[in-house]
């Protein structure tokens, strides 16, 4: 089995990270978590410290997609699973996460991304109206239903290294759309 290695990423996150984290630390199959703070001015280092969770800081603030390149320097490993997720995850579990791990090492995929399956106004999963498999096949839906998609995603760490060298880093989220 590969590790798992649990990279947040976060700005000014103090509200929302420490639950992102309680959740982390709770999924059986994650064995390390680390953060890369890109120069928060609130407690979003404080708190992920309290956790016990290493933080990498940085002094300003910089693109998402640049950001995620500095936990690679933390990562020794060369046969991992990186699994990030943004800081400001809102009603995250242990059994999306472990969802999450498990479509990625049971299927034939190269990254395995999270999905918002309810929406507030409306009483129902919205999977019922639009199908993965809809979202996955036709582009104009993809884009204009981006907002399915979550900020959790699980990737092989030689794929995502792979993934860099095609990537514009400048774009801001290059690497994870």
């Amino acid at each position: 089995k590969r590790p798992v290695i649990a990279l947040v990423t976060a700005y000014n996150e103090e509200r929302t990270i420490g639950d992102v984290l309680d959740v982390l630390k709770k999924c059986p199959n994650v064995d390390r978590i680390q953060v890369v703070d890109d120069g928060s001015h609130d407690a979003t280092r404080r708190i992920a410290e309290q956790k016990e969770v290493p933080v990498i800081t940085l002094p300003n603030r910089i693109p998402v997609g640049k950001a995620i390149i500095h936990h690679l320097s933390n990562i020794p490993e060369k046969d991992c699973t990186l699994l990030w997720c943004d800081a400001d995850l809102i009603n995250l579990s242990v059994e999306h996460i472990e969802n999450i791990l498990k479509n990625l090492e049971d299927n034939d995929v190269a990254m395995s991304i999270g999905g918002k399956d309810h929406f507030a106004f409306l009483p129902f999963p919205i999977s019922t109206l639009f199908p993965l498999w809809i979202i996955n096949k036709s582009l104009p839906i993809f884009t204009f239903f981006n907002f399915y998609l979550g900020g959790e995603r699980a990737i092989h760490k030689e794929v995502f290294e792979k993934a860099i060298q095609y990537s514009n880093l400048s774009t801001g989220y290059g690497i994870i759309i």
